[in-house]
């Protein structure tokens, strides 16, 4: 049997509570075990600022890539 690709794509995904989940990764863990947590959240709220809406939420748009396949 091989792997028949039927669609790659693309898929946008928002994400609105950005700091939580930027905070939450494997990078970022590591970053507060060196600099501390107070550092990182305040270095992270910086790059985002320009993602800040009205309401105090932040909207991010990141792209997950897709492949769909099936055997054959």
């Amino acid at each position: 049997m091989r792997p028949r690709i039927r669609r790659i794509g693309t898929v946008p995904v928002p994400n609105e509570t950005a700091l939580r989940g930027l905070l939450s990764t494997g990078p970022a863990a590591a970053a507060i075990a060196h600099a501390g947590l107070a550092q990182v959240t305040e270095t992270i709220t910086e790059s985002i600022a320009p993602y800040r809406r009205s309401d105090g939420s932040y909207l991010l748009y990141n792209t997950c890539f897709t492949i769909i396949a099936t055997l054959t």
